[in-house]
């Protein structure tokens, strides 16, 4: 029965250091805080401390009452905050003292000095070279206590400084608190909810590869910020952020060439005033603009005491199966990018936050990861490779006149050299002049031929580049069109 009533005791012990959540909904800017009690045998339930800031409150009783008042149960982080402030202040004001002391002392002695200078000159006496000496050595002796006085306080100042900022930082969030007092009747069950800023969180992520493999090893943390006013259990949610579209890597967009009208200069206008403002091209539409999709949910971490101060929690680490490629745009960029492509087989949605990557435990960058729901595609840019030189040399052939069209005829050499020690395949994305009017012709060869054309007319090469070897790329294009007309887009890429 002893040990029955100790294990009670004990655990009444350990859960008086916090207040009991039925759920905590944590969002990066804030939290909403679900609570439950019941109603003691005067039918009364107390729900305290609550932060400061609780608002938007709603109970499941209607006779409530909400007050503001001093926090009883300051967190022991808190506390230890204030004490180290309060500490380093008694310390500063204790030198500041001892100097001002020390300051009056030494002023004393100086006007004694000079009255018995001033006296000692109109009338000697006997001894009066020891007195001054002696007085004048207590000035010196005073002089060097201040200035070890003023180094020690000047040494102390940055420290009581941070200490006082750390304070002044959490002081407002935890010396008041709400209290809100309901009455229901007794032993009823009593829900009481509300919104708070003084939680948040951010999500970070690590990726660990090899390049020499397939699969890489995402692992999630959560760095929950918490400034309540008592140290909280309860079960765990994040909720995601606003999804957002964001693309690591370039955007290789459509090489467009289209024809430029020409407007004829109208009767009664200047010179200057012959060129009219083109409308809108027919027939050309914005492209709509890219977005994430699929279902978002909340992150379940668990049941977790969120303590005063930082909470990092890891939330999964999982080995995602996927290829990794070695992918270079040369029109717009002359980087390679070592890309991983695979889908978020995680089983959590992925909210956008900042990522590190480190390759075979080094690390490579950072950057920032969009949203991505479950089972959707993933990609991630593991880094930029340096041992590869990429060159792109663009190239306007020659243009002539027929006899009922015009023509231009565009080279363009991509030129790529591996100074590393591997052999790598790399994926080449090159864009391909698209017509957009029907009256434009495009004749391509292309040296290599690409393995594949999409939509946009972006080719795909895949060349394997030996170490210290080189490879090539030759396009040309030939461009024909109706005799008077001009085109646009040429010098595009």
């Amino acid at each position: 029965m002893k040990k029955f009533a100790f294990f009670l005791w004990m655990i009444s012990w350990l859960m008086a250091g916090f207040v009991t959540a039925r759920k905590v909904e944590i969002y990066p800017g804030g939290a909403r805080i679900y609570l439950v009690e019941r109603a003691d045998a005067q039918g009364k339930v107390s729900f305290g401390p609550l932060p400061a800031d609780a608002s938007e409150i709603i109970c499941s009783h209607p006779d409530f009452s909400v007050e503001e008042a001093l926090n009883p149960q300051i967190p022991e982080r808190a506390l230890k905050i204030k004490e180290e402030f309060q500490k380093l202040r008694v310390k500063d004001n204790s030198l500041k003292a001892q100097i001002e002391f020390l300051q009056t002392s030494h002023a004393f002695y100086l006007e004694a000095l000079k009255n018995l200078s001033s006296s000692f000159s109109k009338k000697p006496v006997m001894g009066w070279e020891k007195l001054l000496e002696k007085f004048s050595s207590k000035i010196a002796s005073l002089r060097e206590e201040i200035e070890k006085l003023k180094k020690e306080r000047e040494k102390l100042e940055p420290k009581l400084e941070l200490a006082r900022k750390r304070w002044e930082r959490i002081k407002t969030k935890v010396e008041k608190a709400k209290f809100v007092e309901v009455r229901a009747n007794p032993g009823e069950t009593v829900f009481l909810s509300f919104n708070t800023g003084a939680i948040s969180y951010r999500f970070f992520y690590r990726v660990n590869v090899s390049l020499n493999a397939s699969k890489v090893t995402m692992e999630a943390y959560s760095r929950i910020t918490s400034f309540l006013p008592m140290d909280l259990r309860g079960e765990t949610f994040l909720l995601p952020e606003r999804p957002s579209f964001y693309n690591p890597l370039p955007t290789q967009r459509r090489w467009d060439i289209y024809l430029r009208k020409i407007y004829p200069v109208k009767k009664g206008l200047r010179r200057g005033m012959a060129m009219a403002v083109p409308p809108a091209l027919e027939g050309t539409k914005p492209k709509p603009i890219a977005r994430t999709s699929g279902i978002y949910r909340t992150v379940y971490l668990g049941k977790n005491t969120l303590k005063f101060g930082e909470n990092n929690l890891k939330i999964f680490s999982k080995t995602l199966e996927g290829k990794i490629t070695w992918e270079v745009y040369p029109s717009i960029s002359t980087r390679v990018f070592v890309v991983f492509r695979g889908k978020n087989n995680t089983g959590f949605h992925l909210p956008s936050a900042r990522v590190l990557y480190f390759i075979d435990g080094v690390f490579a960058r950072a950057d920032s990861l969009s949203s991505v729901a479950e089972n959707q595609k993933l990609t991630l840019t593991l880094a930029v490779d340096p041992n590869f030189n990429v060159k792109y040399i663009r190239k306007t052939v020659e243009r002539n006149q027929g006899i009922m069209k015009s023509g231009i005829l565009i080279e363009r050499e991509v030129i790529l050299k591996n100074g590393g020690e591997r052999e790598r395949e790399v994926n080449v994305y090159l864009p391909i002049p698209y017509p957009v009017d029907r009256e434009i012709k495009v004749k391509a060869q292309m040296l290599p031929a690409p393995i594949s054309i999409d939509k946009d007319k972006i080719g795909l090469w895949k060349l394997k580049i030996k170490a210290g070897g080189e490879e090539k790329i030759n396009l040309k294009f030939k461009l024909t069109f109706p005799k008077g007309k001009e085109i646009s887009g040429v010098d595009s890429f």
